[in-house]
């Protein structure tokens, strides 16, 4: 089910709790729920979108993540490449997600106060193929700040979900949380050095590990190209891959983290 497709009401089936503990959407597909009356949503989107802030009275607990994300080449190869994101999660009870009876195998189709998603589960093939949704499940990457305010609507509260005792997803280990924040870096400071540089004219930027001009690693900045991730650096041609953008941050005094991702990396930070 695309989020985006026009939902079928005919194919809108019973609330998660209805389904019980197995659901038989066809002789040959299968759901399996764990008997939870409630279902951990994992919503995550880019640190640059426009999600990344999101906040709710009833938003249990956002994260700082690192997604690997895979991409399939023409002649069949993949493609690996990491983007810092923020995780949001969500308690909802489970009379609240309906069941949207298409065939995902491994990514079971709902409605979460009518927002069309897909449970990000494992299956495999047992009688056909059986779809085993956990007592948490990711959704599609970067749904809108309008369907997370629909989910919201029927999440737990912080009061309720304390009577749950359930268990805050684990922080970011030593190595993530630094990738993390260069990662957060590279999505977000390009735009806010290139409005600086708009306003005052002046902007200056730090290589790369590997990458020096003579003796320099700081060159100040000239211009930005218009197209492409480049910028020129008075008849210097620099690529934002050859940028550390942390280090550049610091250079021109912008601050890129949030203070509540801030607060999330230091106080959960793995020992």
């Amino acid at each position: 089910m695309n989020p985006r497709k026009a939902i079928d009401p005919a194919l809108i089936g019973p609330t998660l709790l209805e389904c019980g503990a197995r659901f038989d959407l066809t002789p040959d597909y299968h759901i399996c729920f764990e008997p939870d009356a409630h279902l951990v949503i994992d919503a995550g989107g880019w640190v640059d979108g426009g999600t990344a802030r999101f906040n709710h009275p009833n938003l249990w607990h956002s994260r700082c993540r690192v997604y690997e994300l895979k991409s399939y080449l023409q002649g069949g190869g993949k493609r690996w490449r990491a983007r810092a994101g923020i995780s949001h999660y969500f308690v909802v009870p489970k009379e609240h997600i309906k069941l949207y009876r298409e065939q995902g195998y491994s990514y079971v189709r709902v409605l979460i106060n009518g927002v069309a998603a897909r449970l990000n589960v494992s299956g495999g093939g047992s009688e056909g193929w059986t779809d085993y949704v956990g007592s948490a499940a990711s959704i599609s990457l970067c749904h809108s700040r309008g369907d997370l305010m629909k989910i919201a609507e029927v999440a737990c509260s912080p009061v309720q979900i304390a009577s749950l005792g359930l268990q805050l997803p684990g922080p970011l280990d030593a190595d993530e949380h630094t990738r993390f924040i260069g990662l957060a870096a590279a999505a977000i400071v390009p735009g806010m050095l290139k409005a600086a540089h708009s306003r005052t004219g002046e902007a200056v930027i730090h290589l790369a590990d590997g990458y020096s001009y003579g003796l320099s690693k700081e060159l100040k900045v000239s211009a930005f190209k218009k197209r492409g991730r480049k910028l020129y650096c008075h008849g210097v041609i620099a690529t934002y891959s050859q940028v550390d953008w942390v280090r550049t941050a610091e250079l021109n005094g912008i601050t890129f983290l949030d203070p509540a991702w801030e607060k999330e990396l230091t106080g959960r930070k793995a020992a």
